[in-house]
């Protein structure tokens, strides 16, 4: 999966819960799921609609109730659901809040090795210089990420590695740019 699919992918709050909660095993409707989330039915009617027309749910064929449809993963659907069980299972509860964020995982995916402002800003086109710095000082204030000044060159030169928990996911996202889409 490719940057610009990843960052597709994460820019919905619910998508990765979502994905993680399907391959786990739970009822395929948006009302369970967003009672099993602690979500609201809107924004995970918005995750399913998304998720869909990403191809990796389809409505469950046959005769449902037209006002409740069930939905199940696709083939691509189901790599990308297991990677996200794996992810979920690896991330505290209390850290889905920060890494629901849409920019937070497209970051720390790049963050595998040390990368300067510009790097990011060109790997994560169309993110703003904005959303950029806020997600990094956010990134930094949790400790998922660090921010390294090299006073030495002239003028200083900044990069930005992960860190705590940022490079304890390291593998899970590692794995994430070989999920065919």
């Amino acid at each position: 999966m490719d940057n610009m699919q990843f960052t597709d992918l994460c820019s919905r709050a619910w998508n990765l819960p979502l994905l993680a909660a399907l391959n786990a095993g739970c009822p395929a409707r948006v009302s369970p799921l967003a009672a099993h989330l602690g979500a609201g039915r809107t924004s995970v009617g918005a995750s399913f609609e998304h998720l869909q027309q990403l191809g990796l749910i389809c409505r469950t064929p046959g005769h449902g109730h037209p006002l409740r449809p069930e939905f199940m993963l696709t083939e691509q659907g189901h790599s990308v659901a297991q990677w996200a069980g794996a992810l979920s299972a690896r991330t505290p509860i209390e850290s889905w809040p920060s890494l629901r964020k849409t920019w937070t995982l497209p970051i720390l995916r790049l963050l595998n090795q040390q990368q300067r402002f510009g790097e990011l800003r060109s790997a994560l086109s169309p993110i703003t210089d904005r959303a950029l710095s806020l997600s990094l000082k956010e990134l930094s204030a949790c400790n998922w990420a660090q921010r390294c000044v090299d006073p030495a060159q002239s003028p200083p030169q900044v990069s930005y590695s992960a860190t705590g928990f940022g490079a304890a996911i390291q593998p899970e996202l590692a794995q994430s740019f070989s999920i065919a889409i």
